[in-house]
This record gives structure tokens, C-alpha cells and sequence, in this order.
């Protein structure tokens, strides 16, 4: 069935809608004044490691690598501090105009409008002792609630349920060589990535379109994987690294059930000069299912730069993805054939603790892999990506952001053009240093891509005919912490 766009006088309750909320939603925010679990321990404004929360300055970023102390100090044990518990409610209210040319089968023209909570998050952290710090954060998202929550692939949806998962959780020990964090060995689960051009740290609601991990984009490594790495900083030489080894990204299916996940690779290296920070990342996974011969390399790898010009700060980076060719497959059986985008849904048997409530796997009902965990390209698949933001500082309090970002998609021998372009202008106001607005307005471009998911968790997928999307969306967030 094809959707048409809301008539006129349906836009017209939307926006009524939206400003209620927002009026209603402003006089909330007046009332909300607790202060962050760090700045609580540390009896300090959280402006001193936040150019504006979640975003962190260079403080900040050298806060967070030494464990959670300060400059020349060894931590508190656990029982010394206040209870290192936070936590952040993010309030939305959107429309989303979306338009395919042409349209076909699932491709459709719609207009979507709602109003909710994106999500809710707990935080914790600090040091356990002296020179052992750790820090976790549960997200949880509340089916139902959300402008557009809904599977494509899902036949049923338990609304008012939410789905909560562990995003951060690891262990730090400080300091094993020399002081102030100059070496740090971390275990756990985490986002490895520049603290600037950071999907959890970011100033948008919008996700940016880079991508060098296999099934998602944005600008942060996939955070479902496990590992163990080396970070520090050498204040005298303006350097800092983050090195490791972790396990294959989540969705990857060893042969024959043969886990060895270990294997994935990584390497950050940012280099301050003056106020500017010049930052080089490399990263290996390994995707697709090794019981059907389709699993190979990838790699990752790119470049970006962090430039302050008084209250301006400009953010450019280009990053390249790629995946190895998979061994030859056998020739289709008579009447069969690969289609047009030379992608399979691979069939592969949950874990016991993987079932919806349907018995299906990853919100699907055909026991698939969700989106792109599924995709295989035999003949290889390269991406080419960049963003490029500038940040203007009108007050302390007030922030606002233009973005350009692109995603190359090229699939290898296809012969079929596919790319993705966003367009971003958002406009941050902290009404205290805990609570942001954000009104926004993004589009994005693609041509024969489709965008799946939420931000920080999406992905683009070739869409299955040739079509192009035009998708804009305006949102009002409200995010607040205590």
C-alpha cells in the first residue's frame, strides 16, 4: 500500500502538537537543577571537562583517560566518595518527510511525526581504588513511546517494554608505567574512538554518515564488542594513544560454532598542537558467516582534524572502509540468480538468549540477521566517507553547529551508483549546564540506499530497486542529567 504525504491542515495539528510539548517540556527543564555524579565528587562545574555536555573538552578528554582524576592527583577508594551514580532522560519531538523517486514495493513517500522519549540513560563511575577506575552506562529505549519505533521485518511489537543494553562497561588500571596517565591498561566493553568526532559525544541529534565498521556508521567503533587495550598521553609531546586487541564484532559467525573472537584490532593516535589536535585511527573486524564461506576481512582507517579559531571550531574527516573479496561460490542452481545488489540474508541458529518474544532473532521473523549483520558482497565492498562541522560558540550557553557529511557506497563490480549526503544546522541551548535543547533541522540524500536505525545503532543498505530518497526531518530534543 503506498502512503501519501499528511494533508496541509494535519501539518498544521502537528506543529500545535510539538509546541505544546515544548512549552510543556521548557517548564519541566526550569525545575531540573542536580548536578552530575562527577561534578558531585569533585565539587566542580561541569563546564570544566564539557564544551557542552555530552561533548568534552580537552580537559575532559584528559580527565576521562586518566581514569577520573585530576592533574597530579591519585584517586579516592570507592566507600571515600559520594554514590558515583548519574543518569540523562533525552525527551523528542520530530516530523520526518521522506519522498522516494520512483517509489516501489517497500520504498514509499511518508510523512512521520511523534512525540516521546528517545531514551533514558544510567551512568556510573570513579575509581575503586587509588589507581583502578571503571565506568558503565545502561541505555534503554521504551517500545511504543518513540516517533518511529517500529521493525520493518517485525510482525508484532510489545509496546511500553523497554529494551535496555549495556553500552559501556570496563575497568582501568592507572598508571602502571610512570604517572598522569602517561600508560593505562583498560578491560571491557567500550566505544573506541576520537573524543571530538564521537557518536555518544556528539552536539547533533543527527548521526554523522562515516563509516569503518562493517553494519553500522557513524563516527565511534561499534560498541558491542569486548577487549583489552593500552592508553595514555605524553603531556611534554602533545600525544595520546589508545592501542588493542578486542573480539570480532557481535554479529560475525564463526565456523561451526568455533568461537575464537579474538582478533580485531585498533589503534587511535591524536596529536596536540597549541589548541588544534590532529587524530589518526585504524581498526580490523571480521564479518559475515564463516559456515557459508562468506566471512573476510575488513578494515577501516582514517584521519580528522579538531581546529579552534576563537569561538569557532571546525571539525573536518575522511575515513575508508573495506572488505575483502569472499572465496568463489558455487554457480546458482538452474532458475536461479544473485539480484541486482548481490547481497543474501544469511540464515544462522540464535543463541538461547538472543529470542524475541515471537521465538525470532534481532526483531525479525524470519530468523534473519537484522539489517546489514546479514549482507555478504562477494567481490568486496568499498566505502568512502567525511564530515565536515563548524561550531560557533554564540554565548557559553549557546551553541550551534552546520554539518556536511558523505558516504561513498561502492560495491564491487556492481555497476550501479550508490552514495549518501547530510545535511545538518542544529542550535544547542543549555538552559543549565545539565539541561540541552536542541532544535534541528537535517536532510538527507541517498541514492539507491536506504537508512536504517536510530542514531548511533544505523545503518545504509542497498535498497533492492534502483530509487532515490529525499528525507527531511526537523526535531526538537530535550536531553537533561542528574
Amino acid at each position: 500500500m503506498v502512503h501519501r504525504a499528511i494533508s496541509d491542515r494535519n501539518h498544521f495539528h502537528t506543529g500545535v502538537m510539538l509546541l505544546a510539548v515544548a512549552i510543556i517540556l521548557f517548564t519541566f527543564s526550569r525545575n531540573a537543577e542536580a548536578i552530575p555524579a562527577f561534578a558531585r565528587t569533585h565539587q566542580a562545574p561541569c563546564t570544566l571537562c564539557h564544551d557542552g555536555f555530552p561533548k568534552l573538552n580537552h580537559f575532559g578528554e584528559e580527565f576521562e583517560r586518566r581514569g577520573f582524576r585530576m592533574p597530579g592527583q591519585e584517586g579516592k577508594y570507592l566507600w571515600e566518595q559520594p554514590l558515583p551514580f548519574a543518569g540523562r532522560i533525552n525527551a523528542l519531538a520530530q516530523v520526518e518527510i521522506n519522498k522516494w523517486s520512483p517509489e516501489e514495493g517497500d520504498l514509499f513517500s511518508s510523512t512521520k511525526s511523534g512525540v516521546g522519549l528517545f531514551d533514558w540513560q544510567i551512568l556510573t563511575g570513579g575509581t575503586i581504588t587509588p589507581r583502578v577506575s571503571f565506568f558503565g552506562q545502561l541505555v534503554g529505549k521504551i517500545q511504543g513511546l518513540g516517533p518511529d519505533d517500529t521493525d520493518a521485518d517485525a510482525e508484532h511489537t510489545v509496546h511500553g517494554i523497554s529494551e535496555i543494553r549495556t553500552e559501556v562497561f570496563w575497568a582501568q588500571f592507572n598508571d602502571i608505567a610512570g604517572d598522569n596517565g602517561m600508560l593505562n591498561l583498560r578491560i571491557g566493553l567500550d566505544h573506541v574512538d576520537n573524543h571530538f568526532l564521537s557518536t555518544p559525544l556528539r552536539l547533533t541529534h543527527a548521526d554523522y554518515l562515516i563509516q569503518f565498521q562493517p553494519g553500522h556508521i557513524g563516527a565511534s567503533l561499534h560498541p558491542l564488542a569486548v577487549g583489552i587495550g593500552f592508553n595514555g598521553g605524553l603531556p611534554e609531546s602533545g600525544l595520546e594513544y589508545d592501542i588493542g586487541v578486542r573480539n570480532y564484532g557481535p554479529f560475525y559467525d564463526s565456523k561451526e560454532g568455533n568461537e575464537h573472537r579474538l582478533g580485531a584490532v585498533y589503534a587511535v593516535a591524536n596529536k596536540h598542537i597549541a589548541e588544534n589536535t590532529v587524530s589518526f585511527l585504524i581498526s580490523t573486524d571480521r564479518s559475515g558467516n564463516a559456515n557459508l564461506e562468506q566471512d573476510g576481512m575488513t578494515l577501516g582507517w582514517g584521519a580528522s582534524l579538531d581546529i579552534h579559531l576563537g569561538k569557532l571550531t571546525i571539525i573536518p574527516g575522511l575515513f575508508w572502509y573495506a572488505t575483502n573479496p569472499e572465496p568463489a561460490q558455487e554457480a546458482p542452481a538452474a532458475g536461479k540468480s544473485m539480484n541486482m545488489k548481490k547481497m543474501r540474508r544469511v540464515k544462522r541458529p540464535p543463541p538461547a538468549d538472543e529470542h524475541d518474544h515471537d521465538g525470532t532473532t534481532d526483531g525479525t521473523t524470519d530468523g534473519t540477521t537484522d539489517h546489514a549483520h546479514g549482507t555478504t558482497f562477494p567481490n568486496g565492498l568499498n566505502i568512502f566517507s567525511g564530515t565536515i562541522g563548524a561550531t560557533y560558540r554564540f554565548k557559553p550557553s549557546l551553541l550551534g553547529t552546520i554539518r556536511y557529511d558523505f558516504n561513498n557506497f561502492d560495491v564491487k563490480d556492481e555497476g550501479i551508483e550508490r552514495e549518501a549526503k547530510q545535511y545538518v544546522v542544529s542550535l544547542a541551548w543549555y538552559a543549565y549546564p545539565n539541561v540541552r535543547w536542541i532544535a534541528e533541522y537535517s536532510r538527507l540524500t541517498t541514492k539507491n540506499l536506504e537508512f536504517v536505525g536510530e542514531p548511533g545503532l544505523a545503518s545504509l543498505e542497498p535498497t533492492a530497486a534502483e530509487s532515490d530518497l529525499t528525507q527531511d526531518k526537523v526535531v526538537l530534543r530535550l536531553d537533561v542529567g542528574f
